[in-house]
């Protein structure tokens, strides 16, 4: 998003992608599209499809034998798609563009240094599939590479580290036509919340979205527009996730995070790599389930993938007088209940054109960006307290007010 905002102010991007391209096209992560990420697209992305996110009118609280107990209307739209759809949309948006700066996309560029050379950065990067190392100078350098960003390291020596928040999330996709009819008919357009997941709870989303609670962990699923490139007919499919505590420094932590190759990952262990004795632990919990349709979207999910979720809040987003700026999860990461970490993205793309164009300054975006982190990452904590274990923040009240009609 960083990158468009640049071009339409007519700078000549180049983007250096960690990631290899086989993995970014198997992000499944399903995210809410919030106002601000909504805004964006409207503004940046021509001729962009509107059903590239679903709208749930309202999300549910479910007992464990799937009863509502509470229907909640959201503050915003609740917009709900994936990762990977936004991504492609935003890529095309990018280098399709005419008229504009010039755009580069490299994957599979590894940061690992940076200079400064005058009014110039210059920036080291490893290329991981041969090993070489190039330099690229940049009048700016905007970071945007994630929770353990690596030029926040080495802007900030003295950084704190990411916190682990207690838990991981276990994700997966499941087409819309692999499920049955029951399943398919009791999970659209909604979004829905359950009690009563073995500590944690779930949520699952399709062309609306739905949430499984419990005292100490939740589930959620939800439906949601399908990725082009797979199963074509299934226009839409469900994505899943499961919020399940597991202590950092527990015999289990280590089991999941060991892939099939028995490589030791920090975040993730993506799609097709969880090592089938752990899925399959996961699958004997399904009992702590209970609901039908949930059980069913985690049997006929055929490539899972599960995430350490961390916290960090944001001190500083500007270095080397300017030329330097920390941008999105690389400056402050919230955890993933209430679709923070796009939402901030985008908001503080859209807020440093205004800086870049002189209506105001860096020094006011960066307060911005601290003010708007701060208020996403207790919204996050607040969601994460009462999924997990039912205590109500004042945004949730709002909701329940909004219900009642108060």
């Amino acid at each position: 998003m960083t990158a468009i905002v640049l071009r339409t102010l007519n700078f000549s991007v180049h983007i250096l992608e960690r990631s290899s391209p086989t993995i970014l096209q198997s992000q499944a992560a399903g995210i809410r599209a919030g106002p601000e990420l909504h805004s964006f697209i409207e503004t940046y992305v021509k001729d962009f499809d509107p059903d590239y996110a679903l709208t749930a009118e309202s999300f549910e609280i479910v007992s464990k034998n799937a009863e509502v107990e509470m229907t909640l209307p959201p503050q915003d739209p609740l917009r709900l798609t994936t990762w990977k759809c936004v991504y492609d949309m935003l890529l095309r948006a990018l280098v399709r563009e005419e008229g504009l700066g010039s755009a580069v996309y490299q994957t599979g560029k590894k940061v690992e240094g940076l200079e400064r050379a005058d009014e110039k950065v210059v920036v080291k990067f490893r290329d991981v599939e041969s090993d070489e190392v190039q330099m690229l100078e940049a009048d700016l350098v905007t970071a945007v590479d994630g929770a353990h960003s690596t030029v926040r390291k080495i802007v900030m020596e003295d950084m704190v580290q990411p916190k682990y928040a207690g838990y991981v999330t276990w994700r997966g996709r499941v087409p819309e036509g692999d499920v049955g009819p029951k399943t398919r008919e009791a999970m659209k357009k909604r979004c829905v919340v359950m009690k009563g997941v073995d500590g944690g709870y779930m949520i699952s989303w399709v062309s609306t979205s739905m949430i499984i609670l419990d005292d100490l962990a939740y589930g959620a699923r939800y439906y949601v527009p399908a990725d082009p490139a797979a199963n074509v007919g299934n226009k839409y499919e469900f994505v899943w996730i499961w919020y399940d505590p597991i202590p950092t420094d527990s015999t289990e932590f280590n089991a999941t995070f060991t892939d099939v190759d028995g490589k030791e990952h920090f975040t993730t262990i993506p799609r097709g790599k969880i090592r089938s004795e752990v899925w399959q632990r996961v699958l004997d919990r399904k009992d702590a389930v209970s609901n039908p349709h949930f059980i069913e979207l985690l049997e006929r999910t055929k490539e899972p993938f599960v995430s350490a979720i961390r916290d960090l809040a944001g001190t500083r987003s500007i270095f080397y007088n300017g030329k330097v700026l920390l941008v999105g999860d690389a400056f402050a990461l919230c955890q993933p209940h209430a679709g923070g970490s796009t939402s901030q993205a985008a908001y503080q793309a859209l807020e440093l054109k205004k800086a870049l164009k002189g209506e105001t300054t860096l020094p006011d975006w960066e307060q911005t960006c601290l003010r708007g982190a701060a208020a996403e990452l207790q919204r996050s904590i607040g969601a994460a307290k009462f999924l997990f274990g039912g205590e109500i923040p004042k945004f949730i009240e709002k909701m329940v007010a909004k219900s009642e009609g108060q």
